[in-house]
Formats: C-alpha cells, sequence, structure tokens
C-alpha cells in the first residue's frame, strides 16, 4: 500500500536497488543467525524488498504498449516458475538444505539486479503523456488494494490446506 505514494515520488532505479539490497540483507541474515526472532526479521526484510519488486514490476507492465497481455504473460511465467520450484525445492533441500535454498534465492535475486537499468526510472511522465482514460477515484483504489490483499491472503491459505490434504492422503510432511 505504501508503494501507490512512492511509486510517484522516487526514482524506480533507486527503489529497486534498495529492494535488492534488502533482499539480500534478508536472505544472508537468515542463513547465519541461531535467534528465531532475529531470523523472522531477516525474512520480513527480504518479503519486504520482494513486494517492492512485484509492485514496481506490475508499474512496468502498465507502462507497455499492451499491458493486458504482458502481464497475463507475466502471470504465466510466475506460475511457472513457481511450479518449477515446487517441483525441485525437496531435491534441492535434500542436497544442499536449507541454506541451499535460501544461496539460491540470493543467486537469482542478484543476477534478476543486473537488469534494473533495463527499466524505466519512473513512469510518471509516460503515464500523464497517454492517459486517454479516466482516473480510477481513490475509493476505487482502495478497492483493488483490499482485492490484491484478499487474493495474496487466500494464495498463502491455500499452501496450509493443501498440506493437510496432501498429509490426509498419505504423503510424508516432506514429501507434500
Amino acid at each position: 500500500i505504501v508503494m501507490v505514494v512512492l511509486v510517484s515520488r522516487f526514482n524506480w532505479h533507486s527503489m529497486l536497488f534498495a529492494a535488492f539490497g534488502l533482499i539480500a540483507a534478508g536472505n544472508l541474515t537468515s542463513l547465519f543467525v541461531d535467534s528465531q526472532s532475529i531470523y523472522a526479521a531477516a525474512r520480513f526484510l527480504a518479503g519486504l524488498g520482494s513486494g517492492v519488486l512485484v509492485s514496481l514490476g506490475f508499474a512496468c507492465l502498465g507502462l507497455t504498449s499492451n499491458p493486458d497481455r504482458n502481464f497475463g504473460w507475466a502471470v504465466m511465467g510466475a506460475l511457472t516458475y513457481g511450479a518449477v520450484v515446487v517441483y525441485f525445492a525437496p531435491y534441492l533441500f535434500q542436497l544442499f538444505g536449507f541454506s541451499g535454498l535460501i544461496w539460491l534465492l540470493f543467486l537469482i535475486s542478484g543476477l534478476s539486479a543486473v537488469f534494473i537499468r533495463l527499466l524505466p526510472s519512473s513512469g510518471i511522465s509516460k503515464a500523464k503523456g497517454e492517459n486517454s482514460g479516466p482516473v480510477a477515484g481513490w475509493h476505487l483504489r482502495g478497492a483493488a488494494l483490499i482485492a490484491m490483499l484478499a487474493y495474496f491472503a487466500a494464495q498463502g491459505a491455500i499452501w496450509s490446506y493443501l498440506f493437510l490434504v496432501g498429509t490426509d492422503a498419505g504423503i510424508s510432511e516432506e514429501g507434500v
């Protein structure tokens, strides 16, 4: 929700570098702490950085010549990536342990950071010049934010449900 305000006030490249910094700091800290509270704080930092990335990624998609199609491609890519990760995560965990998974996340985010300069540094000038339709009021924007919150909360909750379905079907906890 904070990104709705920040996206128009700050340089996107700076925000993306800061986001990748948060992700890197969160992932690296997760590897070397023994305290549960520090670990939780580190994962929160990584999640905060990821939230900035998702928000700016959606904003960048909105600036393309065909945002609806490109959003569909982005969702398909994310779902495919998620399916591949869900399939290979147990094997990676067996080979490298939990630390290996965190190192993989660190490396993927580091490789992604290389492409920051290819993205727009803001969307204000382009958005102002190409806005041919009415701008939604704050009540519609708020409703959209609440809908996204509900969607992502449900998406997170489904994994708990699928875990129970898997264990009830006789699959081990690790297998699920």
